[in-house]
């Protein structure tokens, strides 16, 4: 019988020797010294049957359930379990309107207060007692620092303080009140929805044996206020002009819903344009609107004017005063721009004055000490404004994010004052800028050590990095990095032998430029979007027990932000290339008789690709946000364009793969007859087999791949939120090859992913792994298509303790059927029966700068069960008893 990558190609038996053997025969000539197997391994199991982690959880919750959240309370005192709100109107948000609770009540933790509880378990009497004896000594241990001239001590730290102002939290004790105040706010926002005929009542509902209450808010909409006129009462042409270029947008729409907080956004719309020209410190409180309201036609009418900034007054006692202060307003040009650069070290600041330097077709002066950090010639192009030129806002903000995209500056400061030089026109006013720069560290290296565990495996590896920002003074960024890595099976660890699975070591470097290299001139593009030129290279050596493998790349491309905050990136050339040798017989024979030899064998990817980045996040800012990644990539298209043009001939299997068939005769054939099996086996796979076409003798694949990443987060306050991912992606062979490339097909699994399962070790479909698969000691599980969501429900617990539960649903498939994956291609018909879902809770520290996170995770529905019931609770509770824990450093989305 024919080995199975020459029954791939469709040879016949009636051609082959008598001698020729089944892989799968255990009679035939297979050399049996190198064969391994090892028994499947399986995820360490972290849950006992006495596991002390459980029973010391239960001992917390039976402490903290004798804290009662009322312990302290008297008996006339009651604590705020919920603020509920009633509305009689769709549209109207509950959650905006308690905001404007007075009192809000604790934190919950599935239903439980959990904080106040805490709390409690510090008496409050003791405590004060405490803090009386804590001020006596400490004025005591300030007198004597005093007299010996030492600093004062402030506010030192005590444990059981600690724990009732950060872990804990105080009880919200009812305060009758806080109702008044709570209608009062209410109102107040429902007038400024147009809403002023509303009615609020409330009602206290009281639980004296629990000492809690709830209250409750009942709003009764009437007829809203609708806006009769808009009039604009600007005396200002220049200004008025600007305004009706776009008079939509600075307008409301007669007979529509009165709204205060749209009135409010019009008013920053309208600062913005006039800050963007000239009116230099022109703010929203000068947009001043009045709203004259008629209760018989429930209208509204409104008026806008301007006011001076130098003018403090209100409309009635002196409005027509204002009004003739703020007929005409002053435009503003920049007269005078300046560059100082501060050094290195800030005290040469004070020995030496410094020295200055003319630069650019404006003569900008450059101030700077001791010795320049950069090239002047790299701002001229980052800095929009200019002498004489208008202040436009606009122009300010993006020269400073440009000078900052420069990446060699701690920070940047654009200090604007008002120039006393004058003009014969009374409203034209100058500006001088000053630019003070403040360079950042040079170079800079760190060693990282880093732990990983992967399927069963554990691995160790050690990071060098070193980074210059400021390559030859021309703000080039260049940064190398030499890493390498041990990893072995977790089992061996107690094991005499080193058990010691693969070894990896590589080096990377990177190149950025802050401009844009092309043969065309792009001035504007350039001045617009700062973009930078990046070159990549990269090269790893691993040895596996299975095989070497050695890749190299190289990749030169181009990234820009645009001044919506959308990041392009750009690669016109990322070339990848892949070199296996000393594969192991046991795994040669896997990879033929699984059609994986094409993937494992030598090979180029010539890509090219670009990728599209938005994020509406604000750092450190509890709002809703919204992210996309959306990435397109193609390869071979540009070579096999080429080699048709020329003609150039293809390369047959036999020739390509000659390696694989000398591999598998040298094993199995006697000496004698090896030649002349290699040749038979050689011209059959020419004639029979499918022909490439070759870069430099080696097969380079040809494909398309696209993927898209999309993120949402809602914020239901500043500490709890639930954050949900989708993730799309599909690579489609065509042309020179019918496969895609290993490198660049998806997986799921691993701990920003399937937690549930480990990395690529599900999928694809429902293909359930074979018992020659499982002897292996590395094996992939990958596909053509993913598909993936994520979900968070996100909660702090206490303090820096923050918790998660989670659920994540996906799978891999394949784009065509394989033999060697049956039941792993993807049909619209079954896909979502074959989706993996697990589900977990996370535990994550915060501390501010990074977060460490741990993610305990559960299968539920697993489509590599060998039943058609997937649902691993039917399967029995040996299931439970493995689940997989997670490690990561940041979110995991």
């Amino acid at each position: 019988m024919l080995p199975y990558f020459l029954k791939k190609h469709g040879e016949q038996k009636e051609s082959c020797p008598k001698w020729q053997i089944n892989l799968s025969d255990s009679n035939g000539w297979r050399n049996k010294k190198n064969k391994n197997t090892l028994m499947q391994q399986r995820p360490y199991s972290i849950l006992k049957k006495r596991n002390p982690l459980l029973f010391l959880g239960l001992t917390v919750l039976v402490i903290l359930g004798g804290c009662s959240s009322t312990k302290y309370l008297k008996e006339d005192q009651y604590l705020l379990q919920n603020n509920k709100i009633i509305v009689d109107k769709k549209g109207i948000d509950k959650s905006e309107l308690q905001n404007y609770t007075a009192q809000k009540p604790n934190r919950y933790l599935l239903g439980w207060p959990l904080y106040v509880s805490l709390y409690n378990m510090v008496d409050p009497d003791k405590e004060a007692q405490r803090d009386i004896q804590r001020n006596k000594k400490l004025i005591e241990k300030n007198n004597k620092r005093k007299q010996k001239g030492k600093k004062l001590k402030e506010n030192p730290f005590y444990l059981s303080r600690w724990w009732r102002n950060s872990v804990g939290e105080a009880p919200v004790i009812f305060d009758t009140y806080s109702i008044k105040t709570s209608k009062k706010n209410m109102k107040a926002y429902m007038h400024n929805l147009g809403y002023y005929e509303s009615e609020l009542f409330d009602t206290i509902n009281i639980h004296k044996k629990k000492q809690r209450l709830e209250v409750k808010y009942q709003i009764i909409f009437h007829t809203p206020f609708k806006i009769n006129t808009f009039t604009r009462k600007i005396h200002d042409k220049r200004m008025d002009s600007l305004i009706r270029i776009e008079p939509e947008k600075y307008t409301m729409d007669t007979s529509a819903l009165f709204n205060a907080y749209k009135l409010d956004d019009m008013r920053y719309e309208v600062s913005q344009l006039m800050q963007n020209n000239g009116y230099y410190g022109f703010g929203p409180d000068q947009v001043v609107f009045y709203a004259d309201t008629n209760q018989r036609s429930h209208g509204v009418d409104v008026d806008v004017e301007f006011y001076s900034a130098s003018n403090d007054t209100t409309k009635g006692s002196q409005g027509s005063a204002t009004m003739r202060n703020a007929t005409l307003f002053p435009v503003y040009y920049f007269d005078t721009i300046s560059i100082t650069n501060y050094p290195y070290n800030l005290e040469l600041i004070q020995s030496m004055h410094p020295r200055e330097k003319r630069i650019g077709k404006d003569s900008i002066a450059f101030n700077y000490y001791d010795e320049l950090t950069f090239k002047p010639y790299l701002l001229q192009r980052r800095i929009d404004i200019s002498s004489d030129s208008l202040f436009r806002q606009k122009e300010v903000s993006r020269s400073i994010r440009g000078v900052q995209g420069l990446g060699i500056f701690k920070s940047v400061n654009f200090k604007i004052t008002p120039s006393g030089k004058l003009s014969p026109d009374s409203l034209k006013r100058y500006l001088n800028c000053e630019i003070q720069l403040s360079p950042v560290t040079k170079q800079s290296y760190t060693i990282d050590l880093e732990g990983y565990t992967s399927s069963g495996t554990i691995g160790t590896g050690l990071k060098f990095t070193y980074q210059h920002k400021n390559v030859l003074k021309r703000a080039v960024y260049f940064n190398l990095s030499l890493n390498g890595k041990l990893e072995r099976f977790s089992s061996d660890l107690n094991e005499s032998s080193s058990g010691l699975l693969a070894y990896e070591y590589g080096v990377s470097t990177t190149l950025r430029f802050p401009q844009f290299f092309s043969p065309f001139r792009l001035y504007k593009f350039n001045n617009r979007y700062f973009p930078n030129t990046l070159f990549n290279i990269n090269y790893t050596f691993k040895n596996r027990s299975e095989y070497i493998r050695q890749t190299s790349s190289l990749s030169f491309g181009y990234s820009w932000t645009t001044p919506s905050r959308i990041k392009h990136n750009l690669n016109p050339v990322d070339f990848y290339l892949t070199e296996f040798r000393d594969i192991q017989y046991d795994y040669l024979v896997y990879l033929i008789n699984k059609n994986l030899y094409d993937q494992y064998f030598d090979h180029v990817i010539p890509s090219g690709n670009y990728s599209v980045f938005y994020s509406s996040q604000q750092l450190n800012v509890p709002k809703n946000y919204f992210l996309i990644n959306l990435r397109f990539e193609l390869a071979g298209n540009l070579i096999t364009m080429g080699k048709k043009l020329t003609d150039a001939p293809k390369e047959g299997s036999g020739d390509l793969y000659l390696k694989v068939i000398e591999a598998y005769a040298y094993e199995n054939v006697p000496d004698s007859l090896q030649q002349d099996y290699i040749d038979k086996a050689r011209d059959s796979m020419n004639i029979y087999g499918p022909s490439y076409y070759t870069f430099s003798g080696l097969l380079y694949n040809q494909y398309f791949k696209s993927d898209i990443d999309l993120r949402y987060t809602w914020f239901f306050n500043k500490n709890t939120s639930f954050a949900a991912r989708f993730f799309g992606g599909v690579i489609v062979p065509y042309g020179n090859t019918d496969f895609s490339p290993i490198e660049k097909q998806y997986f799921v699994g691993g701990s920003n992913d399937l937690r549930a399962w480990w990395a690529r070790s599900i999928g694809p479909g429902v293909y359930i792994l074979d018992e020659q698969t499982l002897q292996l000691k590395n094996y992939y599980q990958n596909g053509d298509i993913k598909l993936l969501s994520n979900f968070e429900f996100r909660h702090n617990i206490l303090w820096r303790l923050n918790g998660a539960l989670f659920a994540d649903v996906g799978n891999v498939w394949n784009l065509y059927e394989k033999e060697s994956f049956p039941d792993g291609k993807f049909d619209f018909n079954t896909f979502y029966k074959q989706l993996a879902l697990g589900v977990g809770y996370g535990l994550r520290i915060d501390f501010t700068f990074f977060i460490i996170r741990f993610d305990l995770a559960f299968k539920l529905h697993d489509p590599s069960i060998p039943s058609n019931n997937k649902w691993v609770y039917s399967q029995g509770n040996s299931y439970y008893k493995n689940p997989i824990l997670n490690f990561g450093i940041g979110y995991p989305f």
